[in-house]
C-alpha cells in the first residue's frame, strides 16, 4: 500500500511538473521567432549606432519590390493589377505602390516646381558666384540651342530660367523603368517585368504573416496562369528559413523518437518504461521552450531545432537508470553518476550564455532547463515509477561493449592522434557571417533576376549620421558628401532637400538675376512679354522654402523615408554609397559613421570566437576542479582525459578534412566534454566495469548520435557545424572512455 501511495504521488508530481509549463504555453501562446539577425550579436558600435542600424534594418525588411513576369504586356498588366488589388485587400501591407496617377516626373514636379527659386544645382550656384549673372544667364541660353533642348522648352514661360529641370536631372534617384498605363516596367529578354512595391505591416520574419501571404500568393495563382512573380526583399529567405527549420525540427524529434523506440523495444521490451521515458523527454522540452519564452519573449527557430536534440541528451539519464535495472537493487549508485555527469553538462551548457551571443544564450538557456527538469525527474521520480528488478538483458548487449578488444582500442587512439596531429598543421579559421545564413541557388537566382532590373545602392554598406536637429543634419551630411564627390555617387536626405539655409542663399542668389539689367535684356532675347517677366519676379518673392517634412510626407519621396527617422536621441539619416568600397578614415568623422554590416559581423564573430576558445578551456579546467574536490586525482584526470582528447582529435581531422574552426565548432568541443564526460563519469563510478553501465553508455552515445548526428543534415551552415563536430567527438569520447582502464585503489 505504501508503495502504491509513492507512485500515485510520483504521479501527481509529474502531471504538475508537466502541466505548468504547458499552461503557460497555452495562455501565452508559442512566439516563434524567424528573424536570423536576432541571433547575432551587436556589431561593436555605441548603443545609440546599434540601435539605429536596427531601425534601419527593420525598415528594409519590411520593404518588398515584386516584378509581375509575362512574354506578353497585356496579360502582365492584367495579372498586376489583380495583385495589386490582392496585397491591398489582404490588410497585410502599410503602403502600396504599384499603377500611378502621375509618373515619376510628374510626381517631382508637383514636389519641386512650387519651390525652383530656392533650389539651385551646385553647378549652378558655381556658376552665378564664380562666374557671374551674365554668364549664368549666357549657360541658359546655350541649353535652348543644345540637342537637349526639348527639356527645358516644354516649362519654359513658367521657369524662365529653367531651373526645375536642372534640379531634377541632377537628383541622385536615377531610374531605369519606363511607364506604361500607369504602371513602371522594363522590357528585357522577350519579358514585360510590371513593378510593384509593397511596405509590410508586422515583421516579414513572422510565421503568421508569412502565411498569410503565402496563402494569398497561392489563392492569386491558382485565378492567374502563365505569370510569375519575382521577389526581391527579405521575405522569401525568411519564408524558406521557417519552413527549413519546421522540417528539420520534424526529421530530427522524430528520428530521435524513433531511434528511442527501436532501442526500447530491443532492449528493455517494456511499454510503461517507454512512456516515462518519452514523458520525461517531453516535459524537459516544455520546460525549455516555456523557460526560453519567459526569459527573451519568444523562441527563436533555431533554437527549437538545437532543442530537438535534446531527446539524445535527456535520455542518457533514464537509460542509466533503466539498465541498472538488470541487475542492481541500489540506486545510490546511479544516483551519484546522472548527479555529476549532469552538472557537467550543465556547465557545458551554461558556457554557452556566458559568451553573450545572444543566439547562442537562448540555446543554452533552452538547454540547461530542459536538461535540469529531466534529471530532477530520474532523480526523484524513477524509483517511485520504475522498480528495480532481476531481468535477463538480451545476450547481444553484453557483448556488444567487447567488441573491440582494448588492445585494438589503444592502437585505434594512438592511430587517431597521429591522424588528427597531422591535421593541426592545416589548421584555419573563418568568422563569415553567412555560417549562420542558408542562401539556396534558386532564391539567389531569382534575386538576381529582379536585382538587374532597378538601379540600387548597397544597402549593407552605408553611412550613419546622427543630429540633433535638421539644420546640424544638412551641415553633418553635406560635411561627408563633400569628400565624396568624385569618388562614388551617393544618395542621401541632404542632396533630395537642400538645408534651409543653403535654400536660403540660393534664393539671395536668384532674387539677385531676376532684378539685374542682364535679365531683362535674357528674356527680351527668348521673346518673353513684360507680363512674364512680372510674373516670374513675383513668383521668386513669393517663393517659399522646401521643408523636410514636406518631403518626406509627398509619395514622390519613396523609399527616401527608409533614409530618415527621429527618435529619443535626435534625428539619423543613411547615406547610401554606389561605390561602398572607400577608405574609412574619410567617412568615420563629422558626426557620421561608417556600417559595413557584413565585416562588421564577421569582426564580431571573430571576437567571439576567442572568447568561447577561452570558455570552453576555462569550463575544462573548471571541470576539472572539481573533479579533483571529489575523486582521487588519478581518477579525476581519468574521467577528463576522454573527452578532453576527442575534442583535440576532432579539431585535428575537422582541420585536415579542409573545414576551417570556426565559432560553432569551438563550442561543440565545450559540448563534447558536457555530453562526453558522462561516459567517464559512470564508467568510473562503476565498482566492477559494470555491464549495465557499459550497455547504458553505449546506449546514449547512440542516442546522442542520433539527435546531433541528424543536426549534420541541417541547411543551416551552423546547425550542420554543430552536428558534424559533435557526432565526431562524441564517437571519440566513446571509444576513447572503451579503452580506458583505470586501478583506483
Amino acid at each position: 500500500m505504501s508503495s502504491e501511495k509513492r507512485t500515485v504521488k510520483a504521479l501527481l508530481s509529474g502531471v504538475v511538473i508537466f502541466t505548468a509549463p504547458l499552461l503557460f504555453i497555452i495562455f501565452s501562446g508559442i512566439k516563434i521567432n524567424t528573424n536570423i539577425l536576432d541571433l547575432l550579436p551587436g556589431t561593436g558600435h555605441s548603443q545609440e549606432t546599434e540601435t539605429a542600424i536596427k531601425h534601419f534594418s527593420d525598415r528594409l525588411s519590411a520593404n518588398h519590390v515584386f516584378f509581375i513576369k509575362s512574354k506578353e504586356w497585356d496579360k502582365a498588366e492584367k495579372a498586376a493589377e489583380v495583385f495589386e488589388k490582392a496585397l491591398a485587400e489582404s490588410e497585410l501591407f502599410s503602403e502600396i505602390t504599384g499603377r500611378q496617377n502621375d509618373s515619376r516626373f510628374n510626381s517631382w514636379f508637383k514636389l519641386y516646381f512650387p519651390h525652383r527659386y530656392h533650389l539651385l544645382t551646385p553647378q549652378n550656384r558655381r556658376l552665378i558666384e564664380e562666374k557671374g549673372i551674365e554668364k549664368f544667364l549666357e549657360d541658359r541660353i546655350k541649353k535652348l540651342y543644345s540637342p537637349q533642348s526639348s527639356l527645358y522648352t516644354s516649362n519654359l514661360e513658367r521657369d524662365t530660367l529653367m531651373l526645375f529641370t536642372d534640379f531634377i536631372r541632377d537628383l541622385p534617384v536615377k531610374s531605369n523603368l519606363n511607364l506604361k498605363n500607369g504602371f513602371l516596367y522594363k522590357e528585357k529578354d522577350g519579358y514585360f517585368y510590371i513593378f510593384i512595391n509593397a511596405s509590410f505591416k508586422e515583421s516579414v520574419f513572422s510565421s503568421g504573416v508569412q502565411k498569410s501571404f503565402n496563402n494569398l500568393l497561392k489563392e492569386y495563382q491558382s485565378k492567374i496562369h502563365d505569370i510569375e512573380i519575382l521577389k526581391l526583399g527579405f521575405f522569401p529567405y525568411a519564408e524558406r528559413a521557417r519552413t527549413q527549420a519546421e522540417w528539420e525540427i520534424s526529421y530530427i524529434g522524430t528520428g530521435s523518437v524513433i531511434g528511442i523506440l527501436l532501442l526500447f523495444i530491443f532492449i528493455f521490451r517494456s511499454l510503461s518504461q517507454l512512456i516515462i521515458t518519452l514523458t520525461t523527454i517531453g516535459i524537459g522540452i516544455l520546460w525549455g521552450v516555456s523557460a526560453t519564452q519567459f526569459i527573451y519573449g519568444n523562441v527563436h527557430i533555431i533554437t527549437i531545432v538545437f532543442g530537438a536534440t535534446l531527446t539524445g541528451v535527456c535520455v542518457d539519464y533514464a537509460f542509466h537508470w533503466l539498465c541498472q535495472c538488470f541487475e542492481e537493487k541500489s540506486s545510490s549508485h546511479i544516483r551519484k553518476g546522472i548527479v555529476w555527469g549532469s552538472l557537467t553538462s550543465l556547465i557545458a551548457y551554461g558556457g554557452l550564455c556566458l559568451t553573450g551571443f545572444p543566439g547562442l544564450t537562448q540555446i543554452a538557456v533552452f538547454s540547461c532547463s530542459g536538461i535540469a527538469v529531466c534529471v530532477l525527474l530520474v532523480l526523484f521520480l524513477y524509483h517511485n515509477l520504475i522498480s528495480f528488478r532481476e531481468t535477463k538483458k538480451p545476450p547481444f548487449l553484453v557483448k556488444a561493449y567487447e567488441i573491440f578488444p582494448n588492445k585494438i582500442l589503444k592502437i585505434f587512439t594512438v592511430t587517431i592522434i597521429l591522424v588528427a596531429a597531422f591535421g593541426y598543421s592545416k589548421i584555419s579559421t573563418s568568422d563569415d557571417i553567412r555560417l549562420l545564413q542558408n542562401r539556396p541557388d534558386d532564391l539567389l537566382a531569382k534575386e538576381k533576376e529582379a536585382g538587374a532590373l532597378i538601379d540600387s545602392f548597397d544597402k549593407s554598406r552605408f553611412i550613419l549620421v546622427s543630429a540633433k536637429n535638421t539644420n546640424e543634419l544638412h551641415s553633418k551630411e553635406k560635411a561627408i558628401t563633400s569628400k565624396l564627390s568624385g569618388e562614388s555617387n551617393y544618395l542621401s536626405i541632404s542632396s533630395m532637400v537642400p538645408s534651409i539655409e543653403q535654400q536660403v542663399n540660393d534664393h539671395k542668389l536668384i532674387k539677385k538675376i531676376v532684378n539685374h539689367a542682364s535679365f531683362k535684356k535674357y528674356c527680351d532675347e527668348l521673346g518673353f512679354k513684360d507680363g512674364t517677366i512680372n510674373q516670374t519676379i513675383n513668383e521668386v518673392n513669393l517663393s517659399k522654402v522646401l521643408t523636410l517634412d514636406e518631403f518626406l510626407k509627398n509619395p514622390a519621396s519613396g523609399e527616401m523615408r527608409n533614409l530618415y527617422w527621429e527618435n529619443q536621441h535626435g534625428l539619423n539619416s543613411i547615406i547610401l554609397l554606389e561605390d561602398p568600397d572607400l577608405e574609412m578614415d574619410k567617412l568615420n568623422q563629422n558626426g557620421a559613421t561608417y556600417i559595413n554590416r557584413v565585416q562588421d559581423t564577421n569582426n564580431v564573430m571573430k571576437t567571439y570566437r576567442w572568447k568561447a576558445t577561452l570558455f570552453t578551456v576555462g569550463s575544462y579546467i573548471v571541470i576539472l576542479v572539481l573533479l579533483l574536490i571529489k575523486f582521487p586525482s588519478r581518477q579525476a584526470f581519468a574521467i577528463i582525459f576522454p573527452p578532453a582528447l576527442a575534442a583535440l582529435c576532432t579539431c585535428g581531422i575537422l582541420s585536415l578534412f579542409g573545414v576551417s574552426l570556426n565559432l560553432f565548432n569551438i563550442l561543440s568541443f565545450m559540448l563534447i566534454l558536457g555530453i562526453g564526460i558522462d561516459y567517464s563519469i559512470f564508467i568510473n563510478l562503476s565498482e566492477k566495469e559494470s555491464p549495465a553501465t557499459k550497455t547504458a553508455i553505449l546506449l546514449s552515445t547512440l542516442s546522442t548520435l542520433l539527435a546531433f548526428g541528424l543536426l549534420a543534415f541541417s541547411a543551416t551552415p551552423a546547425l550542420q557545424t554543430f552536428g558534424l563536430t559533435l557526432a565526431i567527438g562524441i564517437i571519440l569520447s566513446f571509444l576513447f572512455t572503451a579503452g580506458t582502464k583505470v586501478n583506483y585503489t
